[in-house]
């Protein structure tokens, strides 16, 4: 840098000024893809004295360290979309260009899941009550599966719906080399219980008949106490009704029902057949021999 000075005489003089510059410091950052609700952390790298972070939060160069080095900083605030940082940094007092960091959210990762193998898309599920049923995690990529409390680490799990049930599951999901962490439930429900009813039975007569009628289902399965009871002869399609014809002795009937979505009724309606004593004939007047065109009178009672 040069100097000159001029007196009140008009004499002149100058001389020179060293001026000296400090080249500009630099810092890389680097972009990163972080997971749906986490915090992201950011890694910046310079021969630097101060590297400051997005939150006015500073890192000093470690003690005793040359060259370039890392810094590393993580937000107090979990992200849920895609966002740009800025960092700077200074070395002697010189502050560096402003470098934007890139942090990339990945997509909520979320748990779906099967019913005996069909696709739920979300929707509670209606199972027979008592029925064993698989429930499973459909998604690619699985790993440290934990259902509920329960310690199965397996994709399907089976259990015997004995009610409306829902069935929570924990996952991590790998997409694009990245792990992260899903969660899910499923909802499973039981249909009404089918309640079967009979009508018939009572007593009847020794080699008799008697039908019986069931209501409450769309298909019956009848048992008898005693096969050689009777002879079961069925009058309908879906065996509402039935017939028990050459009643030898007494017994009972049962019938279980199935309603329209396949499941059985949990318990048998009953019904109960008994025989009646049979008549006691007696005749007086009875005579062996009477002569040929002989009138006869007999008295029949009970």
């Amino acid at each position: 840098l040069r100097r000159e000075v001029e007196d009140s005489n008009g004499c002149k003089n100058w001389d020179t000024l060293p001026v000296y510059t400090k080249a500009k410091p630099t810092i890389s950052v680097q972009n990163e893809t972080i997971c749906y609700d986490t915090k992201p952390t950011m890694r910046a790298s310079g021969d630097v004295d101060v590297i400051t972070w997005p939150d006015g939060s500073q890192s000093d160069r470690p003690a005793n360290s040359t060259g370039s080095w890392t810094g590393e900083w993580t937000s107090a605030t979990a992200l849920t979309g895609s966002r740009t940082f800025t960092v700077t940094a200074s070395k002697d007092e010189c502050p560096s260009d402003i470098q934007n960091a890139i942090i990339s959210v990945l997509p909520k990762q979320e748990l779906s899941f099967a019913v005996d193998g069909d696709a739920t898309q979300g929707r509670p599920v209606m199972v027979c009550k008592g029925k064993e049923t698989a429930i499973s995690l459909t998604n690619t990529g699985l790993s440290n599966i934990k259902w509920g409390a329960g310690n199965e680490m397996t994709s399907s799990i089976t259990r015997t719906i004995k009610g409306d049930s829902i069935f929570s599951a924990t996952a991590d999901i790998t997409t694009n080399e990245k792990s992260c962490p899903a969660q899910g439930k499923q909802t499973v429900k039981v249909y009404p219980t089918t309640q079967i009813t009979i009508k018939g039975g009572g007593a009847v007569c020794l080699e008799g008949e008697v039908t019986f009628n069931a209501n409450g289902g769309e298909s019956y399965n009848w048992h008898i106490s005693k096969a050689e009871a009777g002879t079961i002869i069925s009058n309908s399609s879906d065996s509402s009704e039935i017939t028990v014809k050459n009643i030898k002795e007494g017994f009972s009937i049962y019938a279980t029902g199935t309603d329209v979505n396949g499941c059985s009724s949990e318990r048998s309606a009953d019904s109960f057949v008994t025989i009646l004593p049979s008549p006691v004939i007696s005749i007086s007047n009875h005579v062996d021999t009477i002569c040929s065109g002989s009138e006869l009178k007999m008295t029949a009672s009970t």
